[in-house]
C-alpha cells in the first residue's frame, strides 16, 4: 500500500498477513473472524492505493478507518501524555506497582466497538506474556499514537469481526502504556493476539514494525515495567518456562505440549516474524530485567494441578527471589482454616490430601493465602491470594448444578467426554449444543452401528460425521434440507424432542402437555417425550420453551 499526502506518492509499504494473530481456534470470536492483513496507520493523506498479487484479486477489499473527530484535541493529547510520563517515573514500592496506563476512553476504545460491545472473556489466570509488534508505521508522533491504536481497534472489530482490539496492552514509541482489550487491566482477560494460546496469556504490543528498525528504549522500559507488574499479579516468574497445551496454531497442533518462556515472542507460538527481527532477540535481556524490577517477589503458591480433584492430593509449590520467612493458609468455603504451615528459605511446598479431620473435604471455593517477608530487611512482596474450586470428577463446572447427577451418569456411560479435548475437566453445562454434537450423544447412547453410506454433503471431515450418518441411517435424523445436515446450527428444545422421539421409538399420546407448543411441527414429539418422563418442561412446568 502507498499513500499521497499532496506531495506525491510514498514508497510501497508491505502489509503482513498473520492468520494466527487473532482469537483461539475453538472460540466463538474465531468463528466470526475474517482473514485480513495487519492494519497500516497512514495519518492525514489525500489518496490511498493498494496493490495485490493473487490468483483472484477481485475478492480483496480495502477497509478504511476514519480516526478524526472522535477523541481529544492535539493539545489535550499532548497535555495528558506529559502528565502520564511524569506519573510513570514514580518509584515503585516493595512489589511492582501498577504503571500509569492510558484508559480506553482516552484513545476511543469504546467508540471503536461501534455499539457492538461484547462481554469480556475471562480465563483462570495469566501464566505468561506474549510480546508483539503491530507491524504498522514507526513514524507516528506522540499525539498520533492514540489515533493509531483506535485505527487498529476499529480494524480488528469492524473489518476482522473480532470482539475488541486483539491486544491486552499497547505501548507507543514514547513509552506510554495503553489499556487494550476491555475487561480490566488487572484481570485475566482473554485477548486475540496469539491464536492457540490466548487463554493462558496477556498480549503486549509495541506500536510499530521492528523487522528493520529496533524498538525505542522508552518502549522497552515501559514493557519491563508493565510485564513486571502484570506477571506479579499472578506470581509468574518472568525467567521461567511453561508447559502449555496448545489450542491449535501453525507451530503446535491442538493438544500438543508447547514449552514456552513466560515472556515470549509471538513467533515462539506461531510461524510468524512477530515481534520483528530486531525486537525478538531483545527478550533474552528483557526477562531478567523484568525479574529485577520492583523488588522481592513470590512465584507460584497455587495448586500445581488445576483444577484439583477431591480424590487426589493438592500440591502448592512456591519460590522466592531471595530467602524469606513464609506463612501458608488454606481456608474452606465455610471459613475454616484446613491447612496452615510456615517456614523459611528460597522455596517451599505445601501438600494437602483433601481431608479434614479424616473426612473428605467439602466441595466449593477455597481461599489460598501465602505471605512472606525477606530475611535480610523484612520487605514484604505482593502476597498470594487465590481462589480454587475443589470439585468431584469428572467435571469441575457442574458441581451443585441441578443436572449434575445426570451429567455424571452419561459421562460414566461414555456418552459425553466433556466440551474440550484440552481442558478435560469442563462440561460447559450452559453452552448451546450444535446438531453435530447432538448426533454423537445419541449415537453413543444407542450404540448405533456405522452407516453404509454418506447421507449429507455439508458434514464432510466433520469430527461427528460418522455419528451423523448413523442417525440418518437409523431414521433419527433427516437433515435440515435436501442433502444437508447443518451440523453447526444449534439444536432447539423442540428439535431435540423430535430426535429423542425417533431415537427412543416413542408412541404418540393424546395428552397436550404444554401451552406454548401449539401448532409446532414438533408438538407430537414434545408431548410424547413429556409422557415418557424425559422432560418436565421449563419454568413452572406449564410451558416447554420450544425455541430455546
Amino acid at each position: 500500500m502507498r499513500t499521497d499526502s499532496g506531495d506525491g506518492w510514498s514508497e510501497w509499504y508491505p502489509l503482513a498477513i498473520d492468520a494466527e494473530h487473532g482469537p483461539d481456534p475453538d472460540s466463538a470470536e474465531f468463528a466470526a473472524a475474517r482473514l485480513a492483513t495487519e492494519p497500516l496507520y497512514v495519518g492525514e493523506v489525500e489518496r490511498v492505493q493498494y496493490r495485490v498479487e493473487a490468483p483472484d484479486p477481485s475478492r480483496v477489499e480495502a477497509e478504511l478507518v476514519e480516526t478524526s473527530a472522535r477523541s481529544l484535541s492535539t493539545v489535550e493529547k499532548l497535555s495528558r501524555l506529559a502528565r502520564r510520563v511524569t506519573w510513570s517515573t514514580s518509584t515503585a514500592g516493595a512489589s511492582p506497582a501498577q504503571p500509569t496506563i492510558v484508559p480506553r476512553e482516552d484513545w476511543g476504545g469504546d467508540a471503536c466497538l461501534a455499539g457492538n460491545e461484547k462481554e469480556p472473556h475471562y480465563t483462570d489466570g495469566v501464566r505468561m506474556a506474549f510480546v508483539h509488534h503491530t507491524a504498522t508505521s514507526n513514524t507516528y508522533s506522540a499525539a498520533q499514537a492514540p489515533d493509531a491504536i483506535y485505527a487498529i481497534c476499529a480494524y480488528h472489530v469492524q473489518s476482522r469481526g473480532w470482539d475488541d482490539i486483539g491486544y491486552n496492552f499497547v505501548i507507543d514509541r514514547c513509552g506510554a502504556i495503553y489499556e487494550g482489550r476491555a475487561g480490566g487491566v488487572d484481570q485475566p482477560v482473554a485477548g486475540a493476539h496469539t491464536g492457540g494460546f490466548n487463554y493462558y496469556s496477556t498480549g503486549i504490543a509495541i506500536l510499530g514494525n521492528f523487522d528493520l528498525v529496533a524498538p525505542s528504549q522508552a518502549s522497552i522500559d515501559a514493557l519491563i515495567e508493565l510485564a513486571a507488574w502484570k506477571l506479579d499479579l499472578s506470581h509468574v516468574d518472568p525467567t521461567a518456562t511453561n508447559e502449555l497445551v496448545s489450542l491449535g496454531s501453525s507451530k503446535f497442533e491442538e493438544g500438543e505440549i508447547a514449552n514456552l518462556f513466560t515472556v515470549a515472542g509471538h513467533r515462539d507460538a506461531s510461524i510468524t516474524s512477530c515481534p520483528g527481527t530486531l525486537c525478538y532477540p531483545l527478550l533474552t535481556d528483557i526477562r531478567p530485567q523484568i525479574l529485577e524490577f520492583g523488588g522481592a517477589k513470590i512465584f507460584g503458591g497455587g495448586p500445581s494441578v488445576v483444577p484439583p480433584l477431591v480424590d487426589q492430593p493438592a500440591q502448592f509449590p512456591f519460590s522466592f527471589t531471595e530467602p524469606m520467612a513464609w506463612e501458608f493458609a488454606l481456608t474452606s468455603p465455610s471459613g475454616a482454616v484446613v491447612v496452615q504451615e510456615s517456614g523459611g528459605g528460597t522455596s517451599g511446598e505445601v501438600v494437602w490430601d483433601g481431608l479434614v479431620n479424616g473426612a473428605a473435604a467439602e466441595r466449593g471455593e477455597y481461599s489460598v493465602s501465602l505471605v512472606a517477608t525477606t530475611l535480610d530487611d523484612g520487605e514484604a512482596p505482593r502476597p498470594v491470594e487465590e481462589t480454587l474450586t475443589w470439585f468431584n470428577p469428572p467435571f469441575a463446572d457442574d458441581d451443585f448444578n441441578l443436572h449434575e447427577e445426570n451429567i455424571n451418569a452419561i459421562a460414566a456411560a461414555g456418552i459425553t467426554q466433556g466440551c474440550s479435548s484440552v481442558f478435560t475437566w469442563l462440561f460447559c453445562p450452559f453452552n448451546d449444543v450444535p446438531r453435530d454434537q447432538m448426533a454423537s450423544f445419541i449415537a453413543r447412547a444407542l450404540d448405533l452401528p456405522p452407516a453404509s453410506e454418506d447421507y449429507f454433503s455439508d458434514d464432510n471431515a466433520n469430527t461427528h460425521e460418522a455419528a451423523i450418518n448413523s442417525l440418518a441411517e437409523a431414521g433419527i435424523a433427516v437433515g435440515c434440507e435436501a442433502g444437508r445436515y447443518c451440523p453447526s446450527e444449534t439444536v432447539s428444545r423442540a428439535q431435540m424432542a423430535t430426535f429423542l422421539f425417533r431415537a427412543l421409538g416413542l408412541a404418540e399420546v393424546d395428552e397436550d402437555r404444554f401451552s406454548d407448543d401449539n401448532g409446532s411441527i414438533h408438538e407430537v414429539s414434545i408431548n410424547a417425550v413429556a409422557a415418557a418422563g424425559v422432560t418436565v418442561g421449563c419454568g413452572d412446568g406449564t410451558n416447554f420453551c420450544p425455541a430455546d
